[in-house]
């Protein structure tokens, strides 16, 4: 069994791994930052079912946040200190967002500092 840090698992491309992930008895910790990309609605829905299983883990963290990306690797922040793999799902819908949020820091800055953990 691994342990498994799922980013943006609220999204629907996420939540699908995460479940996945799950049914084959892995431990997945899952991050979101629940942002209003699209409506809000259907991540919180995603997100309930996935509490429902017992080896889900979620904390609600925005990549974009070095110092909670970095304290979520401490072995102070989380039970499950080492992950096996990192799957950065974790991304905007910019073609759906309002426009006075499409700037280039909501896409690029969580790439760029998920390649810097790696």
């Amino acid at each position: 069994m691994a342990t498994y840090l799922v980013t943006g698992v609220a999204g629907f491309i996420a939540s699908k791994v995460a479940e996945m992930l799950l049914a084959e008895g892995h431990c997945v910790v899952g991050i979101d930052n629940l942002n209003d990309a699209y409506d809000v609605r259907l991540k919180h829905w995603r997100l309930e079912r996935l509490k429902m299983k017992p080896n889900f883990t979620f904390h609600y963290l925005d990549i974009c946040n070095r110092q909670d990306l970095c304290d979520l690797f401490s072995l102070n922040s989380v039970k499950e200190s080492k992950f096996d793999a990192v799957i950065n799902l974790a991304a905007g819908r910019f073609h759906l967002m309002p426009r006075r949020k499409r700037q280039p820091k909501y896409f690029v800055i969580p790439i760029i500092i998920s390649m810097e953990l790696t």
